[in-house]
């Protein structure tokens, strides 16, 4: 899709249509200036583009080339009209493209930039996004800006355009996978046997399991690095029709914030199927949802009929913390994890029995 013909107006200067009229009438500039008395220099001017249509010359073409003088100052009027727009649209693709994330957007692979000059990032932005201009781009995420945005508001690390940008990779990934409708039941039952691939430790092993699980029940799982201007762990929405999109950032790189993370964002698709978007931030405006969805996600992890003995763990009881991770199937980083939450575990200790990722 090419859309650098569609985001600049069109500024078409009243001496075009006088050169089409002239050549229309086997007419030169000169035999114009004789006839209309005009010097030849200023209507040489106006034929360049480097002059504008005044009223006398609108008053002098009438009668040699027709159309009445206000015709013509009407192709003036309307000139300087569009010369003004299209100023105010590429300021606004300026300022578009810089509030994006377009260094990680191509770092990323998201976009391909042949070189780094404005042009050529517009033209990526716009291809990435679907869209013809910076307008079109704010009229289309107009729901999506207002949702983001008080997601944002207590969030100053994060912007909405880097925000809605990763969530357009993850809804180009959506549109791209194979996926059955969505089926609330089938997801909850399944929750599960999924959280059992947190004993593996390699993500391009569990990773593509989870994903298979997910799209029988009406949801893509789409992994997608945090760009610059987003501090997103994850969220949910929905896409296309009666499907599910999950996104996961990866942000923290350990297999606790992930695995919580994707449970987290399960329980925001059970308990709020029906609320449009979750963005899981630092400072999250929906903290009543967020703390269903927490409790949802420990609920997962560590069932409340392993509580008492979970409880009963500490730093000094590493084995011990093994042994129980096993028994309920589940990673030893996150029973760490949640032991650090529950505030039985010392923030950085026990690090060690956490599975830490790295991006490729």
């Amino acid at each position: 899709m090419d859309n650098t013909a569609n985001f600049a107006i069109w500024a078409s200067h009243p001496g075009r249509t006088l050169a089409q009229i002239l050549e229309n009438l086997g007419m030169s500039s000169s035999e114009l200036s004789s006839r209309t008395g005009l010097p030849k220099s200023k209507i040489t001017s106006v034929l360049n583009e480097r002059a504008d249509l005044t009223p006398e010359i609108a008053d002098s073409l009438h009668p040699v080339v027709g159309g009445s003088p206000t015709f013509w100052l009407n192709r003036q009027r309307q000139y300087l009209e569009d010369l003004q727009n299209q100023a105010c649209l590429e300021e606004s693709n300026r300022k578009w493209v810089s509030s994006l994330p377009v260094h990680d957007m191509w770092k990323y692979g998201w976009i391909n930039l042949a070189d780094k000059r404005y042009q050529t990032k517009l033209k990526a932005c716009l291809e990435f996004f679907g869209v013809s201009s910076a307008d079109d781009w704010f009229r289309k995420n107009k729901n999506l800006l207002s949702m983001t945005s008080f997601r944002t508001s207590n969030s100053y690390d994060s912007s909405p355009e880097s925000i809605i940008s990763w969530l357009q990779k993850g809804i180009l990934q959506a549109q791209q996978a194979d996926c059955e409708s969505w089926d609330k039941e089938k997801f909850q039952s399944n929750l599960f046997d999924v959280k059992l691939f947190s004993r593996e430790k390699d993500p391009s092993t569990f990773l593509p399991k989870i994903q298979s699980v997910f799209s029988k029940c009406g949801v893509v799982l789409a992994i997608v690095r945090a760009p610059r201007g987003c501090h997103a762990s994850g969220a949910v929405l929905n896409v296309g029709e009666n499907r599910k999109l999950m996104i996961l950032s990866f942000r923290h790189l350990t297999d606790d914030h992930f695995w919580f993370s994707l449970f987290h964002e399960a329980g925001h698709l059970i308990l709020h199927e029906d609320d449009g978007l979750f963005l899981e931030l630092k400072n999250s405006a929906d903290k009543d949802k967020e703390e269903e969805a927490n409790l949802f996600a420990q609920n997962i992890l560590i069932p409340e009929t392993e509580r008492d003995e979970f409880l009963s763990l500490n730093e000094k009881s590493w084995k011990k913390i093994v042994r129980f991770s096993k028994k309920i199937g589940v990673s030893t980083g996150i029973v760490v994890g949640q032991l650090q939450h529950a505030k039985r575990v010392d923030h950085g200790k026990l690090e060690k029995l956490k599975t830490r990722y790295k991006w490729n």
